[in-house]
């Protein structure tokens, strides 16, 4: 009996190996470079009001990318960028590629962008999904998003997006990073993220010493 269970642990080892593989092979398609989604605010009365885009994972389930691989994390549940004035954000939101725990890093989620304005103004949001294993590897350049929150009244505002710094903005707001990149490759890239982990799972002989485990859901 301990030998057929030897033998089921070796062969649950190898597949997961193979799936890692798997997973990585995908991962590996082209290189990555740095990309980012900048914000911007324009329709202020004074150019000495502070403004700060906050960003809220609504996923549980995430991927970072490190090292070629695309695995899963807890971190990056939230983010945030600032800016002064009618102008773009000092600094962009990061796509996964080599992290440094920064305030900007994102992970591969869906995410909920606010934009807390001045006092005097009324917030807005809007909701974009970044699951896309494509963003910043396979897609051509240019690789950075600019969305713009166009004020037009102390109660109302809307959103304008542009690829690259040269584009030309449209108020035609996409729902997803690939949308927004023409789906170049024909659809999202999700192959490269690892099976999530099973839920709702518990065995029910944990004490039963050689034997296969019973497992229930």
């Amino acid at each position: 009996m301990k030998t057929k269970n030897r033998g089921l642990v070796i062969i649950t080892i190898l597949i997961f190996s193979m799936l890692l593989v798997y997973s990585k092979s995908f991962a590996q398609k082209g290189s990555r470079v740095l990309g980012e989604i900048m914000g911007e605010v324009i329709g202020l009365s004074s150019e000495e009001d502070e403004w700060r885009v906050n960003a809220l994972c609504l996923t549980s389930i995430r991927w970072d990318w490190d090292d070629w691989v695309c695995y899963l994390t807890t971190n990056y549940g939230t983010a945030y960028v600032v800016g002064i004035g009618n102008s773009e954000s000092e600094r962009g939101f990061r796509a996964p590629c080599g992290h440094m725990g920064q305030h900007y890093d994102m992970a591969f989620g869906k995410y909920k962008f606010t934009f807390n304005l001045p006092d005097g103004y009324a917030d807005n949001s809007f909701v974009l999904d970044l699951r896309d294993a494509d963003w910043t590897a396979s897609y051509s350049p240019p690789k950075d998003i600019w969305i713009r929150c166009h004020i037009t009244s102390s109660t109302s505002s809307y959103f304008e997006w542009k690829r690259g710094q040269g584009g030309t903005y449209s108020s035609d707001m996409k729902s997803s990073i690939w949308e927004m990149f023409g789906i170049e490759n024909g659809h999202e890239n999700k192959q490269a993220f690892q099976p999530t982990p099973p839920k709702n799972f518990h065995c029910t002989n944990p004490t039963s010493y050689g034997y296969h485990p019973n497992l229930a859901g």
